[in-house]
C-alpha cells in the first residue's frame, strides 16, 4: 500500500499515494490538493488556493513570522510531534483554520513602550476576517525577551465574528515590570464593529505574569459568545511596582468589559 497514513490529534490523515516516500528532510510542507511540496510553511502558504489545505510533516520548524492570507485555507500538522512557529501566526483570511502546531514568540515588540496597550502576540487574527479557528496549538514563550512587552496569547481584533479558539495550550506569557498594561491569553477586541459568535473553549491556560494585570479570557466591547470548558491557572501579579513597597496587580479569570 503506497498510501502514507498518519495520525492527527486522533483523526486519520491520508497524505495521498507515495506522498511519504517522495518526501525529503529539507521537503516536509505538502499542499494535498496541488500535490506538490515545498521548503518552507510561508512558500506553500503563498502559493495555496481558496480552500486548499497545507499539510506540515513531522520535524518541520519555522524561524519567523507565518501569514495567512488565502481564504479557507487550511495550515494543519499531521503528527502529534507538533511543527515549532518561532515568531507570531497572522491570520488575514475567512474561513481560515490553524491546527496542531507549537509558536513561541518571545521577541521584542518594538516599541518598548510599557504602557502600549498591544504587543507581542502569538496568533493574531486581523480585523474583519470571519469564521476562523484555531485549533489544538501549543503557544508559549510569548514576551519572555522583552520586559516591556503587554503580550497575548491570542487576538482576535475588531468584527472577527465565528472565531473559535479550542483545545489550545497557552502558557508561559510574560508582561512589564512596570505598573501599566496587562497580559492576556485570549483577547476578543471589539473597537466598533460588533462580533459575534466568539467561542473559547477547552483551552488550558496557564503561567500568566504581569506587575499589574492578567487576564485568561478577555472579551472587550460589544462581544457575543461563548467562554465554556477552559482550564485556568497561575495567574500571577508579582513583586512590588518598580520603586515602592506597594503590591502591584490584579487578576482576572475572565473579563467582559
Amino acid at each position: 500500500d503506497d498510501t502514507g497514513i498518519d495520525q492527527l490529534f486522533g483523526r486519520e490523515v491520508r497524505l495521498g499515494a507515495d506522498v511519504t516516500k517522495r518526501s525529503t528532510p529539507d521537503r516536509t510542507v505538502y499542499n494535498p490538493d496541488q500535490d506538490e511540496f515545498f521548503l518552507d510553511i510561508q512558500p506553500a502558504l503563498d502559493d495555496a488556493d481558496p480552500g486548499d489545505t497545507v499539510q506540515v510533516l513531522t520535524g518541520t520548524s519555522c524561524a519567523g513570522d507565518v501569514t495567512i492570507d488565502t481564504q479557507g485555507v487550511t495550515l494543519v500538522a499531521t503528527s502529534n510531534h507538533k511543527p515549532r512557529i518561532e515568531g507570531q501566526v497572522v491570520v488575514s483570511a475567512d474561513g481560515a483554520t490553524l491546527d496542531g502546531f507549537e509558536i513561541r514568540n518571545p521577541g521584542t515588540q518594538g516599541s518598548a513602550n510599557p504602557g502600549s496597550p498591544g504587543g507581542l502576540v502569538g496568533v493574531d487574527i486581523a480585523a474583519g476576517n470571519e469564521d476562523v479557528s484555531v485549533l489544538d496549538n501549543v503557544i508559549t514563550d510569548i514576551g519572555t525577551g522583552d520586559d516591556d512587552a503587554n503580550p497575548i496569547g491570542v487576538l482576535a481584533s475588531d468584527g472577527t465574528s465565528g472565531v473559535t479558539v479550542d483545545e489550545n495550550e497557552i502558557s508561559n506569557l510574560e508582561g512589564t515590570d512596570e505598573d501599566q498594561g496587562q497580559v492576556q491569553g485570549v483577547l476578543i477586541n471589539e473597537s466598533g464593529t460588533q462580533i459575534t459568535d466568539a467561542t473559547v473553549t477547552n483551552n488550558t491556560i496557564t503561567g500568566l505574569l504581569d506587575t499589574r494585570s492578567t487576564n485568561a479570557v478577555r472579551f472587550n466591547g460589544d462581544v457575543r459568545g461563548e467562554i465554556t470548558g477552559n482550564s485556568i491557572s497561575d495567574l500571577n501579579t508579582e513583586g512590588d511596582i518598580p520603586g515602592t513597597n506597594d503590591p502591584g496587580g490584579f487578576t482576572q479569570v475572565v473579563a467582559l468589559q
